[in-house]
């Protein structure tokens, strides 16, 4: 499940987003108005105290309405985002590190 449930971007940005590559930034920008999945997520684990909540999104830079929302959900491990193109550190540590978080349990 993804916390952000949809964006809305300003008409003069639309563009150069939609049918188009885009970088996560330029849905990120302060213009754009979320909405997020935090209560369907909290839902989730409330029903299912097994499951595991493993963040994606690495070092990402967070406004000011997605720390509110990220402060709502329990506690979470730090990782490194698993995606390839992100280059904080090599892909098999972070491989290595995903691994290690979901046989731990935590």
């Amino acid at each position: 499940m993804d916390l952000v449930r949809s964006i809305r971007v300003p008409d003069e940005i639309k563009d150069e987003i939609c049918g188009k590559g885009y970088s996560d930034q330029m849905l990120f920008r302060e213009t754009n108005q979320r909405t997020y999945m935090t209560d369907e997520i909290l839902e989730v684990i409330e029903k299912n105290p097994d499951v595991r909540v493993l963040p994606t999104w690495g070092k990402g830079s967070f406004k000011k309405k997605d720390k509110l929302e990220l402060s709502r959900m329990p506690e979470l491990p730090f990782l490194h985002s698993p995606s390839p193109a992100s280059r904080q550190v090599k892909y098999d540590e972070k491989c290595r590190q995903w691994y290690d978080v979901w046989h731990q349990g935590r």
